[in-house]
């Protein structure tokens, strides 16, 4: 396992977040797939970061933060529809990406 930070954010059409019991609905995320890969949804841990890869790329979506872990890992779970990973700053100068299971963050929450 590896650490990461809250907030994060995450690039999608719309996100739409409801209070007790938490819910959070995503439409249209941005799923990164490649070959011999799985497919993987980005995960900015910084938002001049992801609004640059929105901006050059996918200019009709926005830039969503997520504040808490609990926020956190329910867009986690409403993901896992879309794809099994998720892969931390995929276009960071300098940083090495970092890809993990949906499930296996569920599984071991942040504290």
């Amino acid at each position: 396992m590896f650490a990461y930070s809250i907030p994060a954010y995450i690039i999608a059409k719309n996100v739409v977040q409801s209070q007790q019991p938490l819910t959070i609905a995503i439409d249209g995320i941005v799923v990164l797939s490649g070959s011999g890969a799985p497919d993987a949804i980005p995960i900015f841990t910084d938002v001049h970061t992801a609004e640059q890869y929105r901006d050059e790329q996918l200019p009709g979506c926005s830039v969503f933060e997520l504040t808490t872990v609990g926020v956190f890992l329910g867009a986690l779970s409403a993901m896992k529809a879309k794809a099994t990973h998720i892969v931390f700053d995929p276009f960071r100068p300098g940083m090495q990406s970092q890809a993990a299971l949906i499930d296996d963050i569920l599984q071991n929450p942040p504290s």
